[in-house]
């Protein structure tokens, strides 16, 4: 989320572009992080399981961006910085579950 503040706020990058990197950089960072920590998985053909968690990932991502957009212009009717960051945490919320369950059954569970 702090890639996203500094992005919008600082920035000035429109709130969805900023959420798609934002996104972008948190998919990188939590690929190698559950690979290795959280599931502690040696698979060695790591490209196979990069794409599978790209594939959710984006799933997630375009989940993202469409909650954010609904709870920023329908729930809040605010897109100042505040409404952007308490809809992004919502948003986060909800799609770290869905990916955290697909990925454990699909990418760390098939590849391996």
């Amino acid at each position: 989320m702090g890639s996203l503040f500094v992005l919008n706020d600082f920035m000035n990058v429109f709130y969805l572009y900023a959420n798609i990197c934002s996104y972008t950089l948190g998919m990188v960072i939590s690929f190698y992080l559950n690979k290795y920590y959280n599931f502690k998985n040696t698979y060695k053909k790591v490209h196979y399981q990069f794409i599978s968690f790209a594939l959710v990932a984006v799933t997630g991502l375009v989940l993202n961006t469409a909650l954010m957009y609904v709870f920023v212009h329908y729930l809040f009717s605010n897109d100042t910085s505040m409404f952007v960051m308490i809809s992004k945490l919502i948003a986060t919320f909800i799609v770290f579950i869905w990916n955290f369950f697909i990925n454990k059954s699909v990418t760390f569970k098939v590849f391996q």
